[in-house]
């Protein structure tokens, strides 16, 4: 119940304003939101991830949230995204989608398992981007980038694997994804070609965890805040300011 009272004290701090709402529902439509986030919120609808389940909650008061249904989805839920009517929701054990046609009552999909790992995905229309890091609590597994041709939604199948170590979160816009890697920087990948990602250059001079794609701007979450960079231009990606914890 804690992703609630976060809720809504942004609702609070924002006050109240449907309009935010409405900004907050285009923005998960077109896929914008961290890879590693634990809750998103579409139009009237709030979802939330816990270790087992995912929760719905109607936030057409957002100073009043309705729980609406829990649906158990299986072990160690790390990740959810949005991308459409879908929610793709990663484990230490595998993606799950979640089709929201009736977003109050979100009914599975697909699924696509893994090995024991760290997990967060993003999407469009076609694959489904996957970062899987091994090690410590997220188990033995190759590190790399993961791709999921998802035509089927109903049976996500695994094209390619790209060896990349140290993945964390990643964040998608059009056809480039950002591909965060701790201390060892943020890669970026032309997806045009959807199976056969090209590495362009790494962004460094950062421990880089999480990234969302707004617009022109690329807002990373780093180990001591937030970095802030413009990329109107992809071949000229220029940082703009950090933000301190």
């Amino acid at each position: 119940m804690r992703y609630i009272y976060l809720f809504v004290l942004l609702a609070a701090l924002f006050g109240c304003d449907k309009s935010v709402l409405d900004s907050s529902n285009n923005s998960a439509q077109n896929g914008t939101g961290g890879s590693l986030a634990r809750f998103t919120l579409l139009g009237n609808y709030l979802y939330v991830v816990e270790d087992t389940d995912l929760k719905t909650f109607d936030v057409t008061n957002p100073a009043n949230p309705v729980f609406k249904n829990s649906i158990s989805i299986g072990n160690n839920i790390e990740t959810i995204y949005p991308y459409k009517n879908n929610l793709f929701i990663g484990s230490q054990n595998g993606m799950f989608i979640y089709n929201i046609s009736n977003p109050a009552a979100p009914q599975f999909t697909g699924a696509a398992s893994h090995v024991r790992s760290c997990d967060p995905v993003v999407a469009n229309d076609s694959f489904a981007f996957v970062t899987l890091r091994g090690g410590g609590i997220c188990g033995a597994v190759r590190d790399g980038l993961y791709l999921y041709n998802i035509t089927n939604l109903q049976s996500p199948q695994l094209i390619k694997t790209v060896d990349l170590s140290t993945p964390y979160g990643l964040g998608l816009k059009d056809s480039t994804l950002f591909v965060c890697r701790g201390t060892n920087g943020m890669a970026v990948f032309n997806v045009k070609s959807n199976s056969n990602p090209v590495e362009l250059q790494t962004i460094t001079g950062n421990d880089f965890r999480d990234v969302i794609p707004y617009n022109d701007l690329l807002i990373c979450y780093v180990a001591d805040g937030l970095a802030l960079y413009d990329i109107s231009s992809i071949a000229n990606i220029r940082f703009l300011k950090k933000v301190l914890n």
